[in-house]
């Protein structure tokens, strides 16, 4: 999304123009935060459109380094 200078909004219409698949603002948002991973339905509408591995996007997303490190641990819920 850097590279090619692409926002969340911007994503979410593409999604929507080339698949017909329907992401929330929301739900995106909890997407590229990583504090929500995609549904099967919304990671296969991801990968059409940027080429991302499926797997990938369904996978939760990993505890970054400095939170490691500080001892503060996923505030994710299952």
């Amino acid at each position: 999304m850097e590279r090619t200078r692409t926002n969340g909004e911007r994503l979410r219409a593409m999604v929507k123009a080339e698949t017909g698949r329907s992401i929330s603002a929301t739900m995106m948002s909890f997407i590229l935060r990583g504090s929500r991973r995609c549904s099967a339905v919304n990671a296969m509408a991801l990968h059409t459109v940027t080429g991302v591995p499926f797997r990938t996007l369904t996978q939760w997303p990993t505890v970054s380094e400095p939170a490691k490190s500080s001892g503060k641990g996923s505030n994710r819920a299952a």
